[in-house]
């Protein structure tokens, strides 16, 4: 490899045959300057250009981020590849790089910011959540920052956009939204305000994530019988009413038609809800 130009003290930009790549490294800069030959092993993270990253926009995306924290994602994402079973793409150590950047940089200026997301990430990606929370301690550990339970959120949120192929990337993105709004639509609908730790709200989204899961799949409940979901939206009309409107968005968020039997499903998941929440609004 072939330096071309410098970076900053710990990354420069290279020539690797007929490609472009950003080494980075503990004082890579000093040891080869411009016009340097480069060995592969004195580079301790090689990035390399593409198409959706060219050269310019690779390098002064990385120019800006602290090489420790390059580490540092590095060492989230290697964890996630031990649990998750996948292999951790570029793309996401640098994302969740940046991410760690800025969110030290918020908290050095007392800039906390809530993750509104944090508690359906938690429900819907516990194990992720348990990678972010390591991630956060090792943020911690190297900068002496306590960053907030949001930023693990965070960077669970990254690494469930990770697991799905370009076509569905931000398809983690979604559903964690979905279940948001859908339980937005609970309150409003019903004038409570479901508590997101019951045990309700947390069957409630447990059987959130198989109704995704069978949306997605495009194979939806039929065992239902005609006449049970006949009765269930006679017993709950109210939360038979709301599951409609529940059913509808989650129609729109998977460009899908909800059969019958989810929504009878999903009404008594709503019942249960509306139960618990004016039990305690009116206590």
């Amino acid at each position: 490899m072939r330096v071309m130009k410098i970076l900053n003290n710990n990354a420069v930009v290279a020539s690797e045959g007929d490609r472009d790549i950003v080494a980075m490294g503990l004082g890579i800069a000093y040891q080869y300057p411009k016009g340097a030959d480069l060995p592969r092993e004195a580079a301790e993270r090689v990035f390399v250009a593409s198409t959706s990253q060219p050269i310019e926009k690779l390098g002064a995306f990385l120019t800006d981020i602290p090489l420790e924290n390059i580490r540092i994602a590095t060492q989230i994402c290697e964890s996630g590849d031990t649990a998750l079973t996948q292999k951790p793409p570029q793309a996401m150590i640098v994302a969740i790089a940046d991410h760690i950047t800025f969110a030290c940089q918020r908290a050095r200026d007392g800039i906390p910011l809530e993750n509104p997301l944090k508690w359906e990430i938690q429900q819907l990606y516990p194990q992720e959540l348990a990678i972010g929370r390591r991630g956060v301690e090792l943020i911690r550990q190297q900068h002496g920052i306590d960053l907030p339970d949001d930023e693990a959120a965070s960077i669970a949120l990254h690494l469930v956009n990770a697991q799905f192929t370009e076509t569905g990337l931000h398809r983690g993105v979604r559903m964690t939204e979905t279940v948001a709004q859908i339980l937005d639509i609970v309150d409003r609908t019903f004038d409570v305000e479901v508590d997101r730790a019951s045990m309700s709200a947390t069957r409630f989204v447990t059987h959130l994530r198989y109704v995704f899961a069978r949306l997605d799949s495009g194979k939806q409940i039929e065992a239902t019988p005609g006449d049970l979901v006949a009765s269930i939206a006679q017993v709950y009309p109210e939360a038979y009413a709301c599951a409609g409107r529940i059913c509808f968005l989650l129609g729109m968020a998977f460009d899908a038609e909800v059969e019958q039997d989810e929504r009878a499903f999903v009404t008594l998941h709503v019942a249960r809800l509306l139960q618990d929440a004016r039990s305690v609004r009116d206590a």
